[in-house]
Formats: structure tokens, sequence, C-alpha cells
């Protein structure tokens, strides 16, 4: 009896000991977030307040509202894979603060990859939120520097050795998982400006689910065989319009435009009308093109993990305007 109650003493320790490692485990690209702002002074003669707005908190306020996908973190010394920078530039005035936002994103090795200048915090983070969702598709986590070995000091004796310079050290990189398909969301400028900020992702997240219950295995643009890209604008006509492109080794295999709008065609309505759509060429198109998983057979099989680029924002077609 005690050597039983003792097994089972241990085993809850064994478990309490590693549960956090589940939490610390994460496919997320993380993010170093800092903001910067102005102090403003608003009184008269009498009486004077200092505002001062804390940049950093309503940074992670968008990025969790708007970028759930990326992984915010506000620990110095840690090693994000992103550093993401903003200066916001503003005044007081009777319909609220007016001024600019300033926005640098760099990666993991301190190379800025975007720099722009929105006119709300809002939109600044969801620029940086769509560099970062591009930049981690097509690279995913950067391998660490190598770190200098420092020479060692050379002591001479009766008979010195000659010197021999240290050995670089060899820098290890993750396998490379192959997979079936990369799933790419991109929008106009158009679309950028018209759209709601839950419609484009409500389509991204519908068409992971609806790939993965297909059997497909998702990954980035380099490990995968197929590259489904989605481009997604609002012409004047209608109320959302979709091109399709399958590529393979960076040449286009075909492409589809789909479209849905108009009278009694609004809203969810339209996004539903439109899904549906994006389905049967998806069905059609990947299916003949003999990618998809070998496992369909067996839906009670454990599917793999998803690594494809899940994010609320996408990268525009073309350079975003200050809005």
């Amino acid at each position: 009896m005690k050597r039983a109650l003792l097994t089972i003493i241990v085993l809850l320790m064994l478990l309490w000991a590693f549960e956090p490692l589940a939490f610390t485990q994460t496919n997320k690209p993380v993010a170093l977030v800092q903001g910067e702002g102005n102090t403003s002074i608003i009184g008269n003669s009498s009486q004077t307040a200092v505002n001062k707005h804390d940049q950093t908190m309503q940074m992670v306020q968008d990025f969790m509202q708007y970028c759930p996908a990326v992984e915010v973190t506000l620990d110095q010394k840690t090693s994000p894979d992103y550093f993401v920078n903003l200066n916001r530039e503003g005044a007081p005035t009777a319909f609220g603060e007016m001024g600019r936002s300033q926005i640098m994103v760099l990666d993991g090795h301190l190379h800025p990859i975007y720099v722009s200048q929105k006119l709300t915090v809002k939109n600044a983070v969801k620029g940086a939120c769509n560099t970062i969702a591009a930049d981690w598709q097509a690279n995913g986590r950067l391998a660490p520097l190598p770190v200098a070995i420092p020479a060692p000091v050379h002591v001479p004796d009766e008979a010195p050795a000659p010197d021999v310079p240290p050995a670089a050290p060899a820098v290890q990189t993750a396998p490379k998982v192959k997979a079936d398909v990369a799933l790419v969301m991109r929008t106009t400028a158009r679309g950028d400006r018209t759209f709601k900020a839950k419609t484009v992702p409500s389509i991204q997240s519908d068409l992971i689910s609806y790939l993965t219950a297909k059997g497909f295995t998702l990954g980035t643009i380099e490990t995968s065989s197929t590259v489904l890209i989605l481009i997604v604008d609002r012409p004047i006509s209608k109320w959302i319009e979709i091109t399709i492109e399958g590529q393979a080794a960076g040449k286009i295999l075909w492409s589809e435009k789909i479209s849905d709008g108009g009278w009694g065609h609004l809203g969810d309505t339209a996004l539903v009308n439109i899904l549906d759509k994006v389905h049967k060429i998806i069905d059609a198109r990947l299916q003949r093109a003999n990618i998809q998983a070998q496992h369909v057979s067996a839906p009670n099989q454990k599917r793999a993990a998803v690594t494809a680029l899940v994010t609320v924002g996408f990268p525009s077609m073309t350079n975003p305007r200050s809005t």
C-alpha cells in the first residue's frame, strides 16, 4: 500500500514538472514590441495636466485583437523572431488625438524588413502583422547567429606549439518538413481600405480548416509541393472578388477568378457563397494535381500538425497607403 502511494506521488510530481513545457513549445513567431509616444500638456494659467499615452500597451492590445497568430513579448532578455518598434507623434484635439505612427519591423538578425507610417497605431500594427506573416511564411524561424569564440591565450612553454585557429562553430538548422500545400493570403490596396478587419481572416481560417479536414498537410512556401495563393479584392461592382492561383516551383499552374455580390448578396451571405466556390475549386484542382495526402481514407488517423501561416493580417499587393 505504501509503495503504491509512493508511486502515485512520484507520477504526480513528474507531471507537475513537465506540464509547463507543453506551453513553451509553439510554432508562432515571437515579436518583441516597444512603443514610444509624445507627452502632451493641457491646461491654463491656474491648472495644468500632463498626459502620456503608453504606446506599448496600445500595441499589445492591437496585436492581441488583430494578429493573434503572433506571440507578443515584452521580455528584453528573450531572443524573439521579430522586433517591432513604434514611435507615435500626435497632439490632442477636440476630436481626439491627431497624428501619425512610425513603425519598423526587424527580423531575428536585426535586419529591417518593414518601415512605414500610418495615421493610427491600429493600422501600423496591421502593417507590421502583414510583414511578419509574409516573412514567417517564406522563411520560418531563422537559425541563430553563430557565437564568436574568443581565441585562446597562448602561453609559451619550453616547446611552443604552432598557433592553430579555432574551428568555426557549426550552425545547426532544423530539418525541413515536407508538406502538401502552402496557403498564402493577399489583399489588394482597395481591399485593405474597404474590408472589415475580420473579413479576410475569416476566409483564411475557413480554408485552413477545410484543407486540414481534406487530409492535406500545410507548410511554408519552401517546404510545400504546391502553393495556393488567394488574392482578395473589393471591386466597385461586387462585394468580394477572389483570384486563386496554384503554383509549383515558382510557376503558375492554373488561375481562376470568382466573385459574389449585388443585391441580397452582401456581408455574411456573400462570404458564405464565395467560400463555397473556393471549396469547389480546391476539390477539383488539388485532387487533379494528385497532391492530396495518402491518408485521406483514414479519417480517424491523427493529422499532421498545421504549420502554415495563420494570421490576421495579410501582405498587400501594392505599397499600403497611410490610412
